[in-house]
């Protein structure tokens, strides 16, 4: 096989199991027609031969016991014993021999085929040695799967570990942009804005990319649980974004400074605990990222890298979009969005 030799597999195997023999009865239908015998009168006399059949019931006192006829053993001990076999003709009532419009073959077959959707199956599988990563044995898998060229009408499609994956992400993305959605609601009715939302949000990417480039310099997989960790990233990173944010909307509105000036007042002011949140952090899951082997190893890496990039951008570009995008007379909006859209129905 190609992929019996790559590294990392241990314990290759597949569905269809060891071949076990069996018969194949090959009637000449034109030919048993013309003689006059038919498929069903086939059928239950090589049935009958083989397996029997049922005639009657017999009653001994309260209980009942089949009567089945068949040949005796002796009878059918070998294969060319068929050819002894006489089928009555519906024509004539003569009887022919089974050979003049049957051949029997031997064959080999398997016991079992899976089915998919009404299609047939055949799933090859292994496990992953200790040592090895599951995604760079599928790596090496595509690799010497990448020229092999299938019959017509045959397919081939990797699953396993990496389907799961896949569909793990699939579902954890939505989860994830619904609560996007929800986050951006909440703060427009917080913020008393539609714009500010966005900045906020705007940070969110400084993370991912961060534990991206983390998680490809420790050599960690980009797997399941460093999705989750970047989806917890996501809350951090909007906490402390929301601190820098609403402080400086707090000077504009409350102590009735300038949007530049609250700017730099509120990343001075604010500085330290959005480092201590950082650190703090980063100290807790620096051990798991150590000895958290390859399970939590990803989140915790994803974790620290996606934080310290987020940080030290949000501390930078955070200011930078708040200057861009929130206009010069934030300091006059005095009431939240909730309370002008009850005073406007009123």
């Amino acid at each position: 096989m190609r992929i019996e030799d790559v590294p990392g597999i241990a314990d290759l195997r597949d569905t269809l199991g060891e071949r076990t023999p069996r018969l194949v009865i090959d009637l000449d239908k034109r030919k048993a027609a013309v003689i006059g015998i038919d498929t069903f009168t086939f059928s239950r006399t090589v049935f009958m031969a083989l397996n029997g059949q049922q005639a009657r019931m017999f009653k001994d006192g309260d209980e009942e016991v089949p009567l089945v006829v068949k040949l005796s053993e002796q009878s059918v001990e070998e294969i060319s014993d068929l050819h002894l076999l006489y089928l009555p003709s519906s024509l004539d009532g003569s009887m022919v021999p089974f050979g003049e419009v049957a051949e029997v073959e031997e064959q080999s077959g398997f016991a079992t085929i899976s089915h998919r959707d009404g299609r047939r199956l055949v799933i090859v599988e292994s496990d992953v040695s200790s040592g090895h990563l599951t995604s760079d044995v599928m790596e090496s898998i595509r690799e010497r799967l990448s020229g092999f060229e299938l019959p017509p009408g045959y397919e081939l499609e990797l699953g396993g570990e990496s389907e799961e994956r896949d569909e793990s992400f699939a579902g954890l993305g939505r989860a994830l942009g619904l609560a996007l959605l929800i986050i951006y609601a909440i703060l427009a009715i917080q913020f008393n804005s539609f714009v500010q939302p966005f900045i906020i949000l705007f940070t969110v990417p400084f993370g991912v990319i961060g534990a991206v480039f983390g998680l490809f310099i420790t050599g960690n997989p980009f797997g399941f649980m460093a999705f989750i960790g970047i989806v917890s990233l996501t809350g951090i990173i909007i906490n402390d974004s929301i601190v820098l944010t609403d402080y400086a909307n707090y000077l504009q509105r409350v102590e009735r400074k300038g949007k530049f000036e609250s700017i730099l007042e509120a990343g001075a002011r604010r500085f330290r605990p959005v480092i201590l949140t950082s650190v703090t952090t980063i100290s807790g899951m620096t051990p798991l990222a150590i000895w958290g082997g390859s399970l939590w190893s990803p989140l915790a890496c994803a974790l620290i890298f996606g934080l310290g990039a987020a940080t030290v951008l949000i501390l930078v570009v955070l200011p930078v979009i708040y200057s861009m995008l929130v206009r010069t007379k934030e300091r006059e909006r005095t009431f939240r969005l909730w309370q002008r859209l009850l005073h406007h129905e009123t």
